[in-house]
């Protein structure tokens, strides 16, 4: 799958969940409902690891990758599910997030220049952690702080 596609895939995922998420197979095919069993089998949430047309065009006319646009918005909806937890339909992403996190947010990545030279770049580095860490406290001080008012 391509990048911008399981980039869409990642997105719905960490998003909603698999709830009302189908694919089509074929164009005359039906829609089939994914499920965490054709999740894992068919598609990938591995975005990292997608073919972007900017890197199979060595980032010609492009100094950075579209990889590392998407670091942000990637690590935002992980912070969001990382909220869910204990919520049923989340539940199996943060598991599957857990299995393959390494694969999911890799700290660094190869850039490859319209030069033929290559360069090691920063992609997450260690702000996963810094998240984590921040979406833990948080979630501790809410559970151990004063009673909050539904209103505010």
């Amino acid at each position: 799958m391509r990048g911008w596609c399981r980039a869409e895939t990642v997105s719905k995922v960490f998003g909603s969940g698999l709830a009302n998420m189908f694919v089509v197979d074929n164009p005359e095919g039906e829609l089939i409902a994914v499920t965490t069993e054709l999740l894992n089998s068919s598609l990938s949430m591995l975005l990292f690891e997608a073919d972007f047309s900017c890197c199979d065009r060595c980032h010609r006319g492009q100094p950075y990758c579209d990889k590392q646009d998407l670091v942000l918005p990637i690590l935002g909806m992980y912070s969001k599910v990382r909220r869910k937890h204990g919520v049923p339909e989340y539940d199996f992403v943060l598991k599957h997030i857990e299995e393959f996190k390494e694969r999911m947010f890799p700290k660094r990545f190869t850039f490859m220049k319209d030069d033929g030279q290559s360069e090691e770049r920063e992609l997450f580095g260690d702000i996963v952690e810094v998240m984590e860490a921040h979406v833990e406290n948080k979630s501790s001080a809410v559970q151990d702080g004063p009673a909050m008012r539904d209103d505010c």
